[in-house]
């Protein structure tokens, strides 16, 4: 939403996949804070045990502005 685009593109599921394990999340040209970066890398977080939970989204400083 923030970019116009997802964060990994493919044209087959399988494909999808190999995308997010392989490849880093990177954020486009705009800017954007620190906070929103934070944020959005903790969401976007591949591995589910390391993600952020809801109760830490509600108390994320950007959510809290």
């Amino acid at each position: 939403m923030l970019y116009g685009k997802t964060p990994w593109t493919a044209t087959k599921l399988d494909d999808l996949r190999k995308n997010i394990e392989a490849n880093d999340l990177l954020f486009g040209v705009q800017q954007r804070s620190e906070h929103v970066k934070d944020l959005m890398m903790r969401m976007l977080e591949k591995d589910p045990k390391n993600r952020i939970s809801w109760k830490e989204i509600f108390a994320h400083p950007i959510v809290r502005e």
